[in-house]
């Protein structure tokens, strides 16, 4: 069997499909981190809306 295409462009094809893979990396490792960050800014939400519930029931007891 013989290649039909030239080895250059082969190389070329598998340069751009590992930058393609490095890409594809980085964007899985910043969306994780996007999500991490969202579920601490919601957990802190939750906590400042506990505090200000407690908050509010004792200056109403005053």
């Amino acid at each position: 069997m013989v290649c039909l295409i030239p080895l250059y462009a082969c190389c070329e094809f598998f340069r751009q499909v590992k930058t393609l893979e490095d890409e594809l990396h980085i964007a899985t490792n910043n969306l994780r981190g996007l999500e991490i960050g969202e579920e601490k800014a919601s957990q802190r939400e939750d906590s400042s809306k506990k505090q200000s519930a407690i908050l509010t029931k004792q200056t109403e007891g005053m």
